[in-house]
């Protein structure tokens, strides 16, 4: 099967879960810049995207990379690409110690994802489209590292 869209949100219609949430190890934060920087999106240890996040003008924005997921019959993950382009995020705030995205696709469907810390520069990404949630570990890297992995897909 195969799934594209900005938000994943078809790959994630066909996953309910890659990672149990962690709550339990969750950092509550209300400091927006502790969520500014560059994230690595994995799941199953492969890097899926990108989460890229500023402070523009006193407030959050970025981007999410677009992705294209291919998934066995049992709704495996087995492929994950991703594709020129990335969505981008037309609301952040936070909420209940997590920062709370809304990102926007081609189509103009609105995407809500969870974003929350783990540790320091640690976290997980959580597509919040009930009934297809889907998460994804993220970690914090360096420019030059975002750079490297875009060549080397690592």
């Amino acid at each position: 099967k195969m799934a594209s869209a900005a938000g994943l949100l078809g790959a994630a219609c066909m996953v309910s879960s890659l990672f149990g949430t962690g709550a339990s190890a969750a950092q509550a934060t209300t400091n927006s810049t502790s969520y500014v920087g560059i994230w690595k999106m994995t799941a199953q240890d492969k890097r899926v995207g990108t989460l890229e996040l500023m402070n523009y003008n006193g407030r959050l924005t970025g981007t999410l990379t677009n992705a294209h997921a291919n998934m066995d019959s049992n709704g495996k993950l087995v492929e994950f690409d991703a594709i020129p382009g990335a969505a981008p995020i037309v609301q952040a705030s936070i909420s209940q110690g997590m920062l709370v995205i809304n990102t926007e696709e081609i189509d103009e469907t609105i995407v809500p994802w969870n974003m929350t810390l783990t540790g320091e520069g640690k976290g997980l990404l959580h597509l919040a489209f009930k009934g297809h949630e889907m998460t994804f570990q993220i970690t914090r890297i360096s420019w030059e590292e975002n750079e490297e992995s875009s060549e080397t897909g690592k």
